[in-house]
């Protein structure tokens, strides 16, 4: 939201009523276009980085997509990348179809998911988060989503030390 400077609002109030909306609306419309601009990276060839790489191996707990449970078919593995623009990957190693989540980070450890890819299903829309836990001896990953139909999807991770 945009609001204008104190130092306008005397000469708007000097101004016919007609003209006051007119300012405004050119105030809002181009206001805003010059905070796009603002946004731009400085270089738009700048290209997006893996800022962190982590591979978790251990036990998986609990596999449940679009409301089937999978467990039976869960990998070992689960790796973690979170790129340099603050969005986030998160894979899942399954049997015979790796499943990977996107979203971004929204704070240390938790990353809030916005959708799956998988090689029967192209993009499927998500909500929910990912937590991420460490104590002294292990990470714990925990998945809480739902998908558009109001299935739930959920994965329980725990690494070995």
């Amino acid at each position: 939201m945009r609001f204008l400077r104190l130092s306008v609002v005397p000469i708007l109030l000097n101004l016919p009523s007609c003209l006051h909306i007119s300012l405004v609306v050119l105030f809002i419309c181009f206001g805003n276009a010059v905070d796009a601009m603002e946004s731009q990276p400085d270089n738009p060839a700048q290209t997006i980085a893996v800022e962190s790489q982590t591979t978790y191996q251990g036990t998986c707990q609990q596999l449940i997509l679009a409301g089937d449970n999978l467990k039976p078919s869960c990998g070992k593995s689960i790796v973690v990348l979170i790129m340099t623009n603050g969005s986030v990957s998160i894979t899942v190693e399954q049997e015979g179809d790796d499943i990977g989540l996107f979203g971004t980070e929204v704070g240390q450890g938790t990353f809030a998911i916005h959708g799956a890819f998988l090689h029967s299903r192209d993009n499927v829309p998500l909500q929910g988060n990912c937590i991420i836990s460490a104590d002294n001896s292990s990470s714990n990953i925990e998945c809480h989503l739902v998908d558009a139909q109001g299935s739930p999807w959920e994965i329980q991770f725990k690494s070995k030390p």
